[in-house]
């Protein structure tokens, strides 16, 4: 008995899977690989070879950096936005019709929009596939910033989330309400926020035990 090995990870969701509108990327010997090809047809849109084992798994990587980053910076952006009293719609409007308007975009903000936080992929799935990138990168020496950002993020996100006792009815933002903005009348930021931090506090706690003694307090 033998057999042939041909790598064969997809691109794309739930969503692209039940449409047929996946990528496959394929590594293994030729003749193997014209073989396994026509089996994803009902699923893959399209199939590309990309060489030798591990290419295949190597491409799903790197396109994993490119989405989880692009996700990643596609939220900020948002957040950014509606901090900045932008209306939403127009935002999303200038990024659909703009030339980094993809499938991923639009879905997501969509859902953004219509505050629609159904789950589509697990945070501790992107976490795990996260760091799977990250190792393949340190194991050739190379430095990945953004991608690093993501894991912190999705890392703190997922913590949370086990945290919980039960199922997650919201979010909340606990705060000493000591980081602030100015905002106009349309509640628009006007500058940059100041924390607590900002150095225009430094010598605060020595004035306020001036007036009010510390062991008062």
């Amino acid at each position: 008995a033998g057999g042939r090995y041909v790598e064969a990870p997809v691109s794309g969701s739930r969503g692209p899977a039940e449409a047929g509108e996946l990528v496959g990327m394929l590594a293994g010997a030729p003749d193997a690989v014209a073989a396994v090809r026509p089996l994803l047809a009902p699923i893959c849109r399209q199939t590309v070879e990309c060489g030798p084992v591990p290419s295949a798994l190597t491409m799903k990587l790197a396109v994993n950096l490119y989405l989880i980053t692009t996700v990643t910076g596609l939220a900020e952006a948002a957040h950014f936005a509606a901090v900045h009293g932008l209306d939403m719609n127009t935002f999303r409007a200038v990024l659909d019709a703009g030339p980094m308007a993809s499938t991923v975009s639009r879905g997501k903000l969509a859902k953004l929009l219509a505050g629609d936080f159904s789950p589509q992929a697990a945070a501790a799935d992107v976490l795990m596939n996260n760091a799977l990138v990250a190792a393949a990168a340190r194991e050739v020496g190379m430095a990945s910033p953004a991608l690093d950002v993501s894991h912190a993020l999705f890392a703190e996100t997922v913590a949370g989330l086990r945290a919980l006792d039960g199922p997650l009815a919201g979010v909340g933002v606990d705060t000493w309400g000591v980081d602030y903005a100015l905002l106009d009348d349309r509640n628009r930021v006007l500058a940059l926020p100041f924390h607590y931090r900002d150095d225009r506090t430094d010598g605060m706690i020595e004035r306020a035990h001036a007036r009010v003694p510390a062991a008062e307090l």
